[in-house]
């Protein structure tokens, strides 16, 4: 993931790195997979903003259709809500399924775009 789109009076990066752009899921999807063949027993998610994360090429925006962004309360955007693609609960997900021995870590996550999903899904679903 790169670039933010949340625009923070006190931070250059989407000045500097641009609009927010997710890398397809598959791709991320294939190399957990890779990387658990290998015996790795980690991997860390990081982006500027990651829990913004939203793949939306083509084919992941027909499969999971228009699904608005949801802001955490007390927060606002300057930009229009993004709709349709996987969003981050998705590869959280997806991830999950690959090795339930597998540690999976994020970083750089912004309180405004962390859903009650995320955390449940963090806490093993409880």
């Amino acid at each position: 993931m790169r670039g933010c789109d949340n625009m923070c009076t006190y931070c250059v990066v989407p000045l500097t790195r641009g609009r927010e752009r997710s890398r397809p899921i598959d791709s991320i999807i294939d190399e957990v997979r890779r990387l658990s063949d290998e015996g790795v027993k980690q991997v860390t998610l990081l982006g500027q903003n990651v829990n913004s994360y939203r793949d939306m090429s083509e084919s992941t925006y027909v499969m999971e259709g228009p699904t608005a962004t949801t802001t955490v309360p007390g927060f606002s955007t300057v930009y229009k809500p993004k709709t349709g693609g996987r969003t981050f609960l998705t590869l959280l997900d997806k991830i999950s399924e690959i090795d339930p021995e597998m540690r999976i870590r994020f970083t750089s996550p912004h309180p405004k775009d962390f859903p009650i999903e995320v955390r449940i899904i963090s806490t093993g679903g409880v």
